[in-house]
C-alpha cells in the first residue's frame, strides 16, 4: 500500500483492490503447484494399478518393472496438470492479471490528476504473442 501511495477514500480503495489481485496472482501459483504435488503423490499407486492391468491384460506371472528412465518420464507426464486444469489456472491468471493492470491504470490516472497533471481518457493495453 505504501508504495502505490493512496491519499482519500477512492485511491485507498484501488490501492486494496491492487494488493487483493496481487495476493490472488499469488494463490494462482500456490494452487498449480498444490495440484502438480498431488499428481505426483498419487503416482506410485497409479504406477502400480497400471502394472496390475497390463500383467492381467497379457497373461504375464510377474508384473513389469520401470526403468529409472520409464519413471522420469512419468513424473514429467505429472509435472503438469490436466489439460482442463491448466486451461481453467491460465483463464484465472490472465483475468487476475487484466484487473491488476486496469486498477493500477486507474490508480496512476488519478493521482495524475490530483497532482495537476493531464491523464489520457483512454488507455490501450496491447498484449498479444510476438510476430514470427
Amino acid at each position: 500500500m505504501d508504495s502505490l501511495g493512496p491519499q482519500g477514500h477512492l485511491e485507498t480503495v484501488l490501492a486494496e483492490r491492487i494488493a487483493e489481485a496481487l495476493w490472488r496472482l499469488r494463490r494462482v501459483s500456490h494452487y498449480e503447484a498444490e495440484k502438480i504435488s498431488v499428481y505426483l503423490d498419487i503416482m506410485p499407486e497409479e504406477l502400480v494399478d497400471n502394472a496390475r492391468y497390463s500383467q492381467k491384460v497379457r497373461g504375464l506371472p510377474e508384473p513389469e518393472t520401470m526403468t529409472p528412465e520409464q519413471v522420469a518420464i512419468q513424473v514429467g507426464i505429472r509435472m503438469l496438470p490436466s489439460g482442463d486444469t491448466v486451461a481453467m489456472i491460465a483463464r484465472y491468471e490472465s483475468h487476475l492479471h487484466r484487473l491488476y493492470i486496469q486498477t493500477l491504470h486507474e490508480l496512476e490516472a488519478i493521482q495524475l490528476r490530483r497532482k495537476g497533471g493531464q491523464s489520457p481518457l483512454a488507455r490501450l493495453d496491447i498484449s498479444a504473442p510476438p510476430a514470427a
